[in-house]
């Protein structure tokens, strides 16, 4: 007993190494491509694992490989990820051929993994190594590697490292920066403030930069802002300063100024310019949030929006990608937002997609996302107004008030209030997507982290998507909501 090696395949080397390499006795994962003999002369992705017998035995490695991928599946890609053990020696052939047999039972179909004798490996390049915990943050790693494991951490509890997963434990609720960066958003705000106080802007920003600690004690580590979120940025750099914050992950956007100068009853309150002197000019000051800055956005593009035809704007943010090792992202509005993600998706710089990430209106009322869902599976997806600028919320919208019941009763199934109700809709439509909440206070954020602690049924997600309305009209009921 002691040291060990056996060599693993059948699905992406990149989910098979992330599995491994998280569990306890494991000691080195090594990626790329594995051939045998016979049928199986061609390489496959593969790992090498060497593990600690005293630790964790074969017969464990082979059962969590197992529940990982599809091992009875024999589909078109089983060239490039053969379902296989690669043995060392006769003992690991017989261990492995009886701990298939024994784990049948598991399976409803035949197990199709094969028992191969070891013949050759070959390395992965350097910068795909170690590739989810170098890249957690990528769409692949969340869209795909996620969901693996925690299947892991579910179902093999005692044999995961769990120091190595904690940031799974963090909230994939994300939290946007607007309401703490400027006192008056667009929305429905039933506790109006005093417009007749003093407004006391240095208070203020102590408030939001309290409200952002309280925030990430309770496990929330992204904060989305933007230069047109008043003081925003600001306090972010203020945060990532003087607290230990190497665990948050900022992003921001470009194109849009707060010009309200805090005034409660400005009539104009930002201006929207994406030309590339203002990217040049907001990115002085947004580049001061690295390194916790890991995706810089245009902001609010809109099909009208020529932002995505300058060529000049676009070889810039190309270049900050590259220099800041950073994605590039866009958010977008309108009832035409979809259209603009389309359009986006086929901008390439270097025969390289420019725009990585997208951040999108969606909620129980547009749900227009839906529609490109299969388009942008390999994207990161940032969902704002998942509570519809609170009109999903307010009994001022009779003509919403089915929803509301809906909304009620699966409130008090998840002991949990409706605004989580409509944050879990949004997750669960869009796994791996973050969900920013708006709130500005310790009390509604709780609420919203809520949704964190439960799933909605298929059959309760299909009764919410039933009360979908035409993006058309939800906009033109958006443009009629008040600044407060």
């Amino acid at each position: 007993m002691g040291k060990e090696k056996i060599g693993i395949g059948g699905s992406c080397h990149w989910c098979t190494e992330a599995i491994f390499q998280s569990l306890i006795g494991v000691e080195e994962v090594l990626q790329g491509w594995i051939h045998s003999d016979g049928e199986a002369t061609t390489f496959s992705e593969a790992v090498v694992i060497t593990f600690d017998t005293n630790l964790i035995t074969l017969e464990a490695l082979i059962e969590i490989h197992l529940h990982t991928h599809s091992c009875t599946a024999m589909h078109s890609m089983r060239g490039k990820y053969r379902s296989a053990l690669y043995y060392f020696d006769e003992a690991q052939k017989n261990t492995a051929i009886t701990t298939l047999q024994l784990l049948q039972k598991d399976f409803n179909d035949t197990i199709i993994t094969q028992v191969l004798p070891y013949v050759a490996f070959k390395l992965n390049i350097e910068d795909q190594l170690n590739y989810y915990h170098s890249n957690p943050e990528k769409p692949f790693c969340e869209n795909y590697i996620n969901p693996k494991l925690k299947l892991v951490i579910e179902k093999f509890s005692k044999s995961v490292n769990h120091t190595k997963l904690q940031h799974l434990k963090t909230s994939k609720i994300g939290l946007g920066t607007a309401a703490i960066g400027r006192p008056i958003y667009i929305n429905i705000n039933e506790n109006k403030v005093d417009s007749s106080e003093k407004f006391d802007l240095e208070h203020y920003k102590q408030q939001g930069l309290d409200f952002l600690k309280e925030a990430m004690s309770l496990g929330v580590k992204y904060f989305d802002s933007s230069p047109g979120y008043g003081i925003a940025e600001d306090i972010l750099i203020e945060l990532i300063k003087e607290k230990n914050a190497n665990e948050v992950s900022i992003s921001t956007k470009w194109g849009y100024t707060y010009i309200a100068n805090f005034d409660f009853n400005a009539t104009i309150h930002e201006d929207k310019n994406h030309s590339l002197e203002k990217l040049n000019q907001q990115w002085e000051k947004s580049k001061q949030l690295l390194p916790n800055l890991k995706l810089y956005q245009i902001h609010s593009v809109t099909q009208e929006s020529e932002v995505l035809e300058s060529t000049e704007v676009l070889k810039k943010l190309y270049l900050i990608k590259k220099e800041n090792n950073i994605e590039i992202g866009l958010s977008t509005s309108g009832s035409k937002q979809i259209e603009v993600i389309k359009k986006a998706l086929n901008i390439k710089i270097n025969d390289e997609p420019l725009f990585t990430s997208f951040q999108v209106t969606f909620n129980v009322l547009d749900q227009s996302l839906l529609e490109i869902k299969d388009k942008i599976k390999d994207k990161k997806i940032i969902i704002k107004e998942a509570l519809a600028n609170g009109r999903i919320l307010s009994n001022q919208y009779l003509n919403y008030s089915a929803l509301q019941n809906e909304t009620a009763k699966l409130a008090t199934k998840y002991k949990v209030t409706i605004d989580a109700i409509a944050i879990r809709f949004c997750m669960d439509c869009f796994k791996g997507s973050t969900v920013l909440s708006g709130a500005n206070n310790l009390v509604h954020l709780q609420q919203n982290l809520k949704a964190n602690e439960f799933e909605l049924e298929n059959i309760e997600l299909e009764k919410l998507k039933s009360f979908a309305i035409n993006p058309s009209y939800y906009w033109e009921e958006r443009k009629k909501l008040k600044w407060n």
